[in-house]
């Protein structure tokens, strides 16, 4: 066991971020505790989202993170479309601040939800599904359309304070790893935190 938390910013739209969920999960497995945040990468995607066949870079982009994936143990299926994910964060900020102990089972939801099965995560509708799924009050979609915005800004509010600039991004005690580093990497750095700060 350690003492350490593990503050996790993440967007549901970025592929590395993705992948980067099992770093999360082996942190988990060295008795790190995670906080998950939000950081909308894409806020300038349309309502709506894109569909995938008119973003060839995209298209080439998730055929790299295919194999990573694969050696990471993360299923991975390309989205039909990109999504908005404002809403999604808005949410999992809320969950955070008053259904704690569910966050992690959101957090695995929304994602399954968009790079496994290819659903949609982006209307009120949708999260309301998800919430239910995990056995939620659906009401929590509501509420994060009042008051999730500025839960979401004072994340990323945070992320700015810590130098971090996109997802995934991870800080640890002092340590701030930004992006998604090969396991060995990540694992022998983390190994030397956590041996620093027993439980």
């Amino acid at each position: 066991m350690t003492s350490l938390t593990a503050t996790v910013w993440t967007d549901y739209v970025c592929p590395w971020a993705h992948a980067g969920r099992a770093h999360t999960a082996w942190l988990r497995t060295r008795g790190v505790r995670v906080d998950l945040r939000a950081f909308e990468l894409h806020p300038e995607t349309p309502v709506g989202g894109v569909p995938l066949e008119h973003g060839r870079r995209l298209d080439r982009l998730y055929d790299r993170l295919l194999p990573i994936a694969d050696d990471l143990g993360v299923p991975f299926a390309k989205p039909p479309r990109t999504q908005n994910t404002r809403r999604a964060l808005e949410l999992l900020e809320v969950v955070r601040s008053h259904e704690p102990d569910h966050l992690a089972a959101l957090d695995d939801a929304l994602d399954h939800r968009y790079w496994v099965d290819g659903g949609a995560i982006d209307t009120h509708d949708d999260l309301a599904e998800v919430v239910t799924a995990i056995g939620l009050d659906p009401g929590l979609v509501d509420l994060a359309e009042h008051t999730g915005g500025e839960l979401v800004d004072e994340a990323m509010g945070l992320a700015r304070e810590a130098g971090v600039a996109g997802t995934p991004a991870w800080k640890v005690g002092e340590l701030v790893i930004p992006g998604l580093q090969d396991a060995s990497t990540f694992h022998r750095w983390l190994e030397r935190l956590i041996a620093r700060h027993p439980g």
